[in-house]
């Protein structure tokens, strides 16, 4: 189920059959409406909006199982994304540090395997090889206010 804000994108969505509600997540009635309380998990694709803290811990109160996977702009949030419930956060900032790392370890020289020894060292990397990664790299890019709920 995604939770949609942009009406044109949840109109889209709802074309292409994907279950939809249109609505702001950070409202209760909107998250009850998406059956937040019966969710495996909460993903919010949007990084730095406001309430977002406010929206995991309302999550969380509906459905204390549910597992809450944030992205976020800069590493600095993550803290706070964290104390408010969110069981993962995923950093641009930090993804961005970690390819450049990576990509200065191959040109000098690093094999795969000394770069990538331990994938569950970094939640980052072990994300990359998680069936859900297919529809982060699908959705993220369909609107600022998009949340998904499976």
């Amino acid at each position: 189920m995604v939770i949609e804000l942009n009406l044109d994108t949840f109109r889209e969505l709802k074309t292409e059959g994907i279950q939809a509600v249109y609505g702001d997540a950070s409202q209760r009635d909107t998250l009850m409406h998406a059956a937040v309380q019966k969710a495996t998990s909460l993903i919010l694709t949007t990084a730095g909006m406001p309430g977002s803290q406010e929206l995991i811990r309302l999550a969380k109160e509906l459905n204390p199982a549910i597992q809450v996977f944030a992205r976020s702009v800069h590493l600095r949030e993550a803290s706070a994304l964290r104390q408010a419930g969110a069981d993962s956060v995923f950093s641009g900032e930090g993804e961005v540090a970690l390819s450049m790392t990576e990509f200065m370890l191959r040109q000098a020289g690093a094999t795969p395997e000394q770069i990538d020894r331990d994938p569950r060292s970094d939640s980052s990397r072990a994300f990359r090889r998680h069936p859900i990664r297919r529809f982060f790299d699908r959705n993220l890019l369909r609107g600022p206010h998009h949340y998904c709920i499976s």
